[in-house]
């Protein structure tokens, strides 16, 4: 396999139809993708199956990790999110787990992902102390570490802010309702 290509699971709008394809570039992988999915000329968007993000260029497409579910999107189709069949909470013992190593390797690849990752994510990456030998060096794994939990406040104090922003807004139309 060249270097440069990697391996992408490309899923349909409805995800119902699932290819596993390898490609180096983004042009590569949508001549793949219209000819998987029987797209012919119509105009289509390839989207991170998880939120949504479109794909626009090979940088980011490459930054990607191995495997990463892509969705081939029509143009005439929207993103949604997936739903699983089981809700999560009534099940004890299905939290979900994330693996801080692999989220530090994302970080070491493309730093700007940070911006991107949830308050799971970057708890799980600031209350990390296992970081010998993982393949990154220690003081970029403790500089790491530290901006996840810079950054995991900063999150903290934005939803603080938008919910007491909400408070304010509810009671405003409470008293609105009844001057």
């Amino acid at each position: 396999m060249d270097l440069k290509k990697k391996p992408f699971k490309l899923v349909s709008h409805d995800r119902r139809t699932k290819k596993g394809v390898v490609a180096g570039s983004l042009e590569e992988l949508m001549l793949k993708a219209r000819a998987l999915f029987n797209l012919g000329t119509e105009v289509f968007l390839i989207v991170l199956e998880e939120d949504g993000t479109e794909v626009l260029d090979d940088d980011y497409l490459l930054y990607l990790d191995n495997n990463t579910k892509l969705m081939v999107l029509r143009a005439n189709s929207q993103w949604t999110a997936s739903f699983p069949a089981v809700d999560e909470t009534d099940c004890p013992g299905t939290e979900r787990s994330y693996n801080p190593v692999k989220i530090l390797q994302k970080l070491v690849r493309s730093p700007g992902s940070i911006a991107l990752l949830s308050e799971e994510e970057l708890d799980v990456v600031s209350s990390f102390t296992e970081h010998q030998n993982i393949g990154i060096p220690q003081s970029e794994v403790e500089y790491l570490i530290e901006t996840c939990q810079r950054e995991l406040e900063q999150k903290k104090k934005i939803k603080d802010a938008l919910d007491l922003v909400d408070l304010y807004q509810r009671a405003k139309e409470q008293s609105d309702k009844n001057p």
